[in-house]
Protein backbone atom coordinates (compact mmCIF):
# COMPACT_ATOMS: atom_id res chain seq x y z
CA UNK A 1 0.00 0.00 0.00
CA UNK A 2 1.36 3.40 -0.96
CA UNK A 3 1.51 6.07 1.73
CA UNK A 4 0.24 9.42 0.57
CA UNK A 5 2.28 12.57 1.01
CA UNK A 6 -0.32 13.92 3.45
CA UNK A 7 -0.20 10.75 5.58
CA UNK A 8 3.58 10.88 5.70
CA UNK A 9 3.64 14.52 6.77
CA UNK A 10 0.95 13.93 9.40
CA UNK A 11 2.82 10.88 10.71
CA UNK A 12 6.30 12.37 11.01
CA UNK A 13 5.63 16.08 11.34
CA UNK A 14 8.00 16.68 8.40
CA UNK A 15 7.27 18.73 5.31
CA UNK A 16 8.36 17.27 1.98
CA UNK A 17 9.29 19.44 -0.95
CA UNK A 18 6.80 19.15 -3.79
CA UNK A 19 9.40 17.63 -6.10
CA UNK A 20 10.55 14.95 -3.63
CA UNK A 21 9.37 11.44 -4.42
CA UNK A 22 7.84 9.40 -1.61
CA UNK A 23 8.54 5.70 -2.13
CA UNK A 24 7.30 3.42 0.63
CA UNK A 25 6.10 -0.14 1.11
CA UNK A 26 4.61 -1.61 4.26
CA UNK A 27 3.90 1.95 5.35
CA UNK A 28 2.81 3.23 8.73
CA UNK A 29 -0.57 4.94 8.74
CA UNK A 30 -2.62 6.53 11.55
CA UNK A 31 -6.02 5.25 12.56
CA UNK A 32 -8.89 7.35 13.92
CA UNK A 33 -6.80 10.51 13.61
CA UNK A 34 -4.84 9.86 16.79
CA UNK A 35 -1.36 11.21 17.45
CA UNK A 36 1.77 9.33 16.55
CA UNK A 37 3.07 6.90 19.15
CA UNK A 38 -0.25 5.85 20.66
CA UNK A 39 -1.46 2.29 20.80
CA UNK A 40 -3.75 2.50 17.78
CA UNK A 41 -0.93 3.12 15.30
CA UNK A 42 -0.50 0.09 13.09
CA UNK A 43 1.79 -0.63 10.14
CA UNK A 44 0.03 -1.72 6.99
CA UNK A 45 0.80 -5.38 6.30
CA UNK A 46 -1.54 -6.53 3.53
CA UNK A 47 -0.40 -10.15 3.61
CA UNK A 48 1.73 -12.56 5.59
CA UNK A 49 4.40 -12.91 2.90
CA UNK A 50 7.83 -11.32 3.43
CA UNK A 51 7.87 -7.70 2.30
CA UNK A 52 10.85 -5.75 1.07
CA UNK A 53 11.14 -2.26 2.43
CA UNK A 54 13.93 0.16 1.69
CA UNK A 55 17.17 -1.78 1.33
CA UNK A 56 15.53 -5.22 1.00
CA UNK A 57 14.93 -5.60 4.73
CA UNK A 58 12.80 -8.67 5.47
CA UNK A 59 10.09 -9.10 8.02
CA UNK A 60 11.08 -9.99 11.62
CA UNK A 61 10.38 -13.71 11.41
CA UNK A 62 12.82 -14.01 8.51
CA UNK A 63 15.70 -12.14 10.16
CA UNK A 64 17.26 -14.12 13.04
CA UNK A 65 19.84 -12.70 15.42
CA UNK A 66 23.43 -12.80 14.24
CA UNK A 67 24.80 -16.30 14.80
CA UNK A 68 28.50 -17.08 14.98
CA UNK A 69 29.92 -20.31 13.62
CA UNK A 70 30.82 -23.08 16.04
CA UNK A 71 34.50 -22.80 15.13
CA UNK A 72 34.60 -19.34 16.72
CA UNK A 73 33.97 -20.92 20.11
CA UNK A 74 36.48 -23.75 19.77
CA UNK A 75 39.24 -21.75 21.58
CA UNK A 76 36.86 -21.01 24.45
CA UNK A 77 35.80 -24.65 24.74
CA UNK A 78 39.47 -25.68 24.72
CA UNK A 79 40.22 -23.11 27.41
CA UNK A 80 37.43 -24.40 29.63
CA UNK A 81 38.62 -27.99 29.17
CA UNK A 82 42.13 -26.88 30.08
CA UNK A 83 40.77 -25.06 33.12
CA UNK A 84 39.03 -28.21 34.34
CA UNK A 85 42.04 -30.47 33.70
CA UNK A 86 45.55 -29.02 33.82
CA UNK A 87 44.18 -25.87 35.46
CA UNK A 88 43.71 -27.86 38.65
CA UNK A 89 47.49 -28.11 39.01
CA UNK A 90 48.01 -24.37 39.49
CA UNK A 91 46.29 -21.04 39.23
CA UNK A 92 48.77 -19.93 36.57
CA UNK A 93 47.83 -22.78 34.26
CA UNK A 94 44.14 -22.08 34.89
CA UNK A 95 44.59 -18.41 33.96
CA UNK A 96 46.55 -19.34 30.84
CA UNK A 97 43.94 -21.82 29.64
CA UNK A 98 40.91 -19.64 30.18
CA UNK A 99 42.55 -16.36 29.19
CA UNK A 100 43.98 -17.51 25.88
CA UNK A 101 40.73 -19.36 25.13
CA UNK A 102 38.74 -16.15 25.57
CA UNK A 103 41.27 -14.27 23.44
CA UNK A 104 40.97 -16.76 20.58
CA UNK A 105 37.17 -16.66 20.60
CA UNK A 106 37.17 -12.86 20.68
CA UNK A 107 39.44 -12.70 17.62
CA UNK A 108 37.42 -15.24 15.62
CA UNK A 109 34.07 -13.62 16.50
CA UNK A 110 35.45 -10.25 15.47
CA UNK A 111 36.26 -11.62 12.01
CA UNK A 112 32.69 -12.84 11.56
CA UNK A 113 31.03 -9.60 12.56
CA UNK A 114 29.50 -7.27 10.00
CA UNK A 115 31.97 -4.68 8.73
CA UNK A 116 29.38 -1.90 8.93
CA UNK A 117 29.16 -2.29 12.73
CA UNK A 118 32.67 -1.31 13.88
CA UNK A 119 31.57 -0.78 17.48
CA UNK A 120 30.82 -4.50 17.77
CA UNK A 121 34.21 -5.31 16.34
CA UNK A 122 35.71 -3.03 19.00
CA UNK A 123 33.89 -4.90 21.77
CA UNK A 124 35.20 -8.21 20.45
CA UNK A 125 38.71 -6.76 20.25
CA UNK A 126 38.53 -5.53 23.84
CA UNK A 127 37.36 -8.99 24.90
CA UNK A 128 40.34 -10.52 23.10
CA UNK A 129 42.75 -8.05 24.72
CA UNK A 130 41.35 -8.74 28.18
CA UNK A 131 41.52 -12.49 27.68
CA UNK A 132 45.04 -12.25 26.29
CA UNK A 133 46.15 -10.19 29.28
CA UNK A 134 44.82 -12.85 31.68
CA UNK A 135 46.60 -15.58 29.72
CA UNK A 136 49.84 -13.61 29.61
CA UNK A 137 49.65 -12.97 33.36
CA UNK A 138 49.23 -16.69 33.94
CA UNK A 139 52.26 -17.39 31.76
CA UNK A 140 54.41 -14.88 33.65
CA UNK A 141 53.43 -16.17 37.09
CA UNK A 142 54.05 -19.74 35.94
CA UNK A 143 57.77 -18.96 35.65
CA UNK A 144 57.91 -16.18 38.27
CA UNK A 145 55.47 -16.99 41.09
CA UNK A 146 56.72 -14.01 43.11
CA UNK A 147 55.02 -11.71 40.58
CA UNK A 148 51.57 -13.20 41.05
CA UNK A 149 50.30 -10.29 43.14
CA UNK A 150 51.69 -7.79 40.65
CA UNK A 151 49.98 -9.57 37.75
CA UNK A 152 46.69 -9.79 39.62
CA UNK A 153 46.78 -6.05 40.29
CA UNK A 154 47.56 -5.26 36.66
CA UNK A 155 44.77 -7.51 35.39
CA UNK A 156 42.22 -5.91 37.72
CA UNK A 157 43.29 -2.45 36.60
CA UNK A 158 43.30 -3.27 32.89
CA UNK A 159 39.95 -5.08 33.07
CA UNK A 160 38.41 -2.14 34.89
CA UNK A 161 39.65 0.32 32.27
CA UNK A 162 38.26 -1.84 29.46
CA UNK A 163 34.84 -2.25 31.09
CA UNK A 164 34.55 1.46 31.89
CA UNK A 165 35.93 2.81 28.62
CA UNK A 166 34.39 0.55 25.98
CA UNK A 167 30.68 1.60 26.29
CA UNK A 168 31.22 5.37 25.84
CA UNK A 169 33.69 4.78 22.98
CA UNK A 170 31.27 2.49 21.12
CA UNK A 171 28.45 4.99 21.70
CA UNK A 172 30.58 7.76 20.21
CA UNK A 173 31.39 5.58 17.19
CA UNK A 174 27.70 4.86 16.66
CA UNK A 175 26.61 8.50 16.93
CA UNK A 176 29.27 9.59 14.46
CA UNK A 177 27.47 7.52 11.83
CA UNK A 178 23.87 7.94 12.95
CA UNK A 179 23.35 11.68 12.63
CA UNK A 180 19.75 12.07 11.43
CA UNK A 181 16.88 12.02 13.90
CA UNK A 182 13.57 10.45 12.94
CA UNK A 183 10.49 8.93 14.54
CA UNK A 184 9.98 5.16 14.70
CA UNK A 185 7.00 2.95 15.50
CA UNK A 186 7.25 -0.40 17.28
CA UNK A 187 5.63 -3.04 15.05
CA UNK A 188 6.33 -5.98 17.33
CA UNK A 189 8.97 -7.60 19.52
CA UNK A 190 11.45 -10.41 19.09
CA UNK A 191 11.58 -12.74 22.07
CA UNK A 192 14.14 -14.95 23.74
CA UNK A 193 14.80 -16.32 27.19
CA UNK A 194 17.77 -15.01 29.09
CA UNK A 195 19.05 -13.53 32.29
CA UNK A 196 19.65 -15.20 35.61
CA UNK A 197 16.15 -16.70 35.85
CA UNK A 198 15.69 -17.38 32.10
CA UNK A 199 12.82 -14.91 31.88
CA UNK A 200 11.31 -13.99 28.54
CA UNK A 201 13.11 -10.94 27.14
CA UNK A 202 11.94 -8.59 24.39
CA UNK A 203 13.66 -6.52 21.69
CA UNK A 204 11.53 -4.01 19.73
CA UNK A 205 11.19 -4.12 15.95
CA UNK A 206 11.10 -0.60 14.54
CA UNK A 207 9.54 0.78 11.39
CA UNK A 208 10.45 4.30 10.30
CA UNK A 209 10.85 6.62 7.34
CA UNK A 210 14.29 7.63 6.03
CA UNK A 211 15.01 9.25 2.68
CA UNK A 212 11.41 8.80 1.57
CA UNK A 213 11.41 5.02 2.17
CA UNK A 214 10.02 2.81 4.90
CA UNK A 215 12.54 0.65 6.75
CA UNK A 216 12.44 -2.05 9.38
CA UNK A 217 15.24 -2.32 11.96
CA UNK A 218 15.78 -4.86 14.70
CA UNK A 219 16.80 -3.58 18.11
CA UNK A 220 19.78 -5.32 19.70
CA UNK A 221 18.75 -4.49 23.27
CA UNK A 222 16.60 -7.13 24.98
CA UNK A 223 14.77 -6.13 28.18
CA UNK A 224 12.47 -7.73 30.69
CA UNK A 225 9.74 -6.67 31.21
CA UNK A 226 8.77 -5.54 27.73
CA UNK A 227 9.72 -1.90 27.16
CA UNK A 228 7.74 -1.07 24.00
CA UNK A 229 4.41 -2.40 22.76
CA UNK A 230 3.10 -2.51 19.21
CA UNK A 231 2.08 0.95 18.05
CA UNK A 232 4.23 2.92 20.49
CA UNK A 233 6.73 5.40 19.09
CA UNK A 234 10.16 6.79 19.98
CA UNK A 235 12.92 8.92 18.49
CA UNK A 236 15.90 7.17 16.88
CA UNK A 237 19.09 8.27 15.16
CA UNK A 238 19.63 6.96 11.62
CA UNK A 239 22.77 6.58 9.54
CA UNK A 240 22.04 8.59 6.34
CA UNK A 241 24.43 6.38 4.36
CA UNK A 242 22.75 3.16 5.54
CA UNK A 243 19.25 3.71 6.97
CA UNK A 244 19.23 0.19 8.44
CA UNK A 245 21.94 1.34 10.85
CA UNK A 246 20.17 3.02 13.79
CA UNK A 247 20.87 4.11 17.35
CA UNK A 248 18.11 4.31 19.94
CA UNK A 249 20.03 4.59 23.19
CA UNK A 250 22.59 2.93 25.41
CA UNK A 251 22.18 -0.68 26.40
CA UNK A 252 21.11 -0.74 30.10
CA UNK A 253 23.52 -3.62 30.71
CA UNK A 254 26.40 -1.32 29.74
CA UNK A 255 25.89 0.67 32.94
CA UNK A 256 26.12 -2.48 35.04
CA UNK A 257 29.37 -3.40 33.30
CA UNK A 258 30.75 0.07 33.91
CA UNK A 259 29.92 -0.12 37.62
CA UNK A 260 31.56 -3.54 37.83
CA UNK A 261 34.55 -2.14 35.94
CA UNK A 262 34.84 0.75 38.40
CA UNK A 263 34.99 -1.72 41.28
CA UNK A 264 37.68 -3.75 39.51
CA UNK A 265 39.66 -0.63 38.67
CA UNK A 266 39.46 0.61 42.25
CA UNK A 267 40.64 -2.73 43.62
CA UNK A 268 43.48 -2.89 41.11
CA UNK A 269 44.68 0.62 41.87
CA UNK A 270 44.61 -0.03 45.62
CA UNK A 271 46.64 -3.22 45.16
CA UNK A 272 49.19 -1.42 43.00
CA UNK A 273 49.53 1.40 45.50
CA UNK A 274 50.12 -1.10 48.29
CA UNK A 275 52.71 -2.97 46.23
CA UNK A 276 54.68 0.24 45.76
CA UNK A 277 54.25 1.21 49.41
CA UNK A 278 52.20 4.29 48.64
CA UNK A 279 48.96 3.23 50.30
Amino acid sequence: MQMSREQFEQLTGERLSRDQELVTRGDMVPQNGQNYGQQNWRPVQPNSQPMQMGQNTLLPEHVPDKQFSLKSFVPLFAGIIGLLTIGRLSGSLAAMSLGFGIMGTGILCRREMDDYKPERKLKALMTAIGGGAVGAAGLVTLFAPSLSLHMSSLILTLSGIILIGTPPVTRHMKLRRCTEKTRAVCIGNRQKRGGKHHNMMYAPIWQYIAGGRAYTAYDDVYTSPQQFYEGQGTDIMVNPNDPRDIYRGSDPSAWALMVFGALMLGGGVICLLRLFGIF
